[in-house]
């Protein structure tokens, strides 16, 4: 079989409709099939899912839902029921937008041998907002590699649903891997032992960024926190052999960590309700909007 679609569900049945859309308008010249790995739901997600599958008449498998595994252990057992050459994930909430787009990872991967896994440019859709925003491209090229050693200092991937992966890749990934909190970036650096990844200039999936996402929910400092914790892990378990490039990130993340904690100056949002009070009272009304002014032109 040339590509198993591994759908990951958890609670996200408000989305299905638009993620399996996004499947089944894709143009597939070749054998696949789905595999669904819902994490033990407590919505209708896996009703949803399956009615919509046998309507589509294609090749599924659902794998069984009786506890909640975690994200890493869920993706364990999913890789594990792929039997397709290649693997194209897509997350639950997220939504493929090119009808083309598997296609192209697979002609490029059937190409580029080296490669063991290609991602495209992700649009990222900021819910709340109900706005889109996509990175520039700035290559002269339609594509660009990377290593393990370069995504330990950046991550250039920042969503599994654009990537697909090399089955042969996958089933070489140690099981230690599954042991850590893992998704696109700890994922990527791992396969990436194997071979380079190759980033895909079109923009063919949504990202989409909900206040109700593990990860996408957070403050940006708390992700700092985060992401500074999973660095000492990771490169523990690379052992040590991309310290310099590991080293570089934490760095940038601490550097962002002490800019953004600079005092700034006090305003009257945030002066106790006491000080306020005092300088309306010493200080002359006539004063206080020549200062007001002057703030406002610097």
């Amino acid at each position: 079989m040339k590509l198993s679609i591994l759908l990951v569900s958890y609670n996200q049945q408000k989305y299905l409709d638009e993620s399996l859309d996004s499947i089944f308008i894709q143009d597939i010249p070749f054998d696949f099939e789905v595999v669904v790995a819902d994490d033990h739901s407590c919505d209708d997600s896996i009703s949803i899912i399956e009615s919509r599958l046998k309507k589509e008449s294609c090749a599924y498998q659902i794998l069984p839902s009786t506890d909640n595994l975690g994200i890493s252990k869920n993706y364990q057992r999913a890789f594990a029921a792929c039997s397709g050459q290649y693997i194209a994930v897509l997350e639950a909430d997220d939504y493929w937008t090119d009808p083309q787009r598997l296609k192209k990872h697979i002609a490029f991967l059937d190409t580029h041998t080296e490669c063991v896994m290609s991602f495209n440019r992700i649009t990222f859709y900021f819910e709340q907002q109900q706005s889109f925003y996509t990175h520039e491209w700035k290559n002269a090229e339609d594509y660009d590699y990377y290593s393990t050693a370069q995504l330990a200092k950046t991550n250039p991937i920042g969503n599994l649903s654009a990537c697909v992966l090399r089955n042969d890749a996958v089933k070489k990934l140690p099981r230690e891997l599954f042991d850590l909190k893992i998704a696109d970036w700890m994922l990527g650096m791992a396969i990436g032992m194997q071979g380079p990844l190759a980033r895909l200039k079109d923009p063919m999936s949504v990202y989409r960024i909900s206040g109700s996402g593990e990860w996408a929910g957070m403050s940006q400092h708390l992700k700092n926190s985060k992401t500074i914790a999973l660095i000492d892990t990771y490169n523990q378990f690379f052992n040590y052999k991309f310290d310099k490039e590991f080293t570089e990130h934490k760095h940038r993340l601490l550097a962002e960590e002490k800019n953004d904690g600079k005092s700034k100056p006090a305003t009257a949002a945030t002066r106790p309700a006491w000080v306020v009070k005092l300088i309306r009272r010493i200080v002359p009304h006539t004063v206080r909007a020549c200062i007001r002014k002057k703030l406002t032109r610097e």
